[in-house]
């Protein structure tokens, strides 16, 4: 297994945020959804919030918006210029051309009350163009204590068990060996 640290080209603000409804998201990805639901019919738009169990579009989810399109997409192959046998590719691709080039989602720990609602939330990513990452550092065994640096740095006292952990099993455990 290897570590990557990576740096991403898109700022979050141009990424479809998956756990915000689309009236929080910024201006692009607003854009981006209206020009999305102007591609189904009428009767479609009407079904879309009512479907979700929302009164309006504007308050489904990222990730009840982007589910919805990838259900339109399957149900009508050719509605979107490019079109593509997988469905959620089609999605993204689109709203990768009108200008939203990721999604982003809360990880693990920032779900389910688990996180403090005030604190600075961890996110993942998932990236539509391969050339907004840029590789900056591997690690791999050989760079093991490193690897834990830069965790340590990065996540402070919110990785220490992790940190922790990872240094612990370098030293003494094989459990580390079939993990890494």
């Amino acid at each position: 297994g290897k570590l990557y640290e990576v740096e991403l080209s898109p700022q979050d603000s141009d990424m479809l945020d998956w756990d915000k409804p689309l009236a929080e998201q910024s201006a692009s990805v607003r854009r981006a959804a209206v020009a999305a639901v102007k591609l189904m019919p009428p009767a479609h738009q009407r079904a879309l919030a009512r479907d979700n169990k929302v009164s309006k579009v504007s308050e489904l989810t990222g990730q009840q918006f982007y589910r919805s399109l990838t259900d339109f997409a399957r149900a009508n192959p050719g509605a979107f210029l490019n079109s593509y046998a997988d469905p959620q590719q089609t999605v993204s691709q689109f709203l990768l051309h009108q200008g939203v080039p990721a999604l982003r989602y809360l990880d693990g720990s920032s779900r389910g009350g688990v996180a403090n609602l005030d604190a600075e939330h961890e996110h993942n990513y998932v990236l539509f163009d391969d050339s907004d990452v840029e590789v900056v550092a591997k690690f791999r065994r050989s760079n093991t204590e490193k690897a834990i640096d830069l965790l340590a740095e990065r996540g402070g006292d919110k990785l220490k068990p992790v940190t922790n952990w990872l240094s612990d099993q370098t030293k003494s455990d094989r459990t580390f060996n079939r993990w890494w």
